[in-house]
């Protein structure tokens, strides 16, 4: 907890997370065309990887693969160029695998359509709040402070919780409260006091 008297103007500070939170709520933003488009970019790796490694395309391998014609200089000698075109067929299938771990690894990142973060990134916010201004962070009983006053945030961005949700998303989020690692934007919640 810090130790010198808050600089920061509390009120105001929960003002703007129940405004931000009330934004948040109403954005239409949704994971799934995102989604759409990274399933079928998988899709389309796989099966491209899945293709080039067909008994079919031998061929091609072979072609890709060749050693680029010989050249010599001007005496006659053998220029070496340094590199070999062995195993670049393969390691093209390969880099496509990779790729296709990469999408996945995104599309596992997104949050479910039905998944809503913004409630429990509110409460880090106020958590962060209550850090910076001075004071402790909330104990968790339905009738206490730290919950009252976060409802009374969920309520004014038209986010009506019962005091046993509120109480669950503040609990949750103080089992991962770091006092130094921020929340994104937390400065333009910490509002200096006039």
């Amino acid at each position: 907890m810090p130790e010198a008297p808050s600089n920061y103007d509390y009120e105001e500070g929960k003002r703007r997370i129940s405004a931000w939170l009330a934004e948040a709520r109403a954005s239409d933003w949704s994971p799934t065309p995102e989604v759409r488009r990274l399933q079928s970019l998988i899709d389309d790796l796989e099966s491209m990887a899945d293709r080039l490694g067909g008994q079919e395309w031998l061929y091609l391998e072979v072609a890709h693969d060749a050693e680029p014609p010989k050249e010599f200089d001007l005496d006659g000698s053998l220029i070496d160029p340094g590199i070999s075109n062995a195993g670049r067929f393969a390691g093209l299938r390969l880099r496509l695998q990779e790729l296709t771990q990469t999408a996945r690894d995104q599309l596992a990142e997104l949050p479910s359509a039905r998944e809503r973060n913004e409630v429990p990134h509110a409460a880090q916010l106020f958590l962060h709040l209550r850090y910076q201004c001075g004071l402790s962070l909330p104990t968790l009983y339905d009738s206490g402070e730290g919950v009252s006053e976060f409802s009374q945030i969920c309520a004014e961005a038209k986010v009506f919780l019962s005091a046993v949700r509120i109480r669950n998303i503040l609990s949750e989020a103080l089992k991962t409260f770091d006092r130094h690692l921020f929340p994104g934007a937390i400065d333009y919640f910490l509002i200096p006091k006039k």
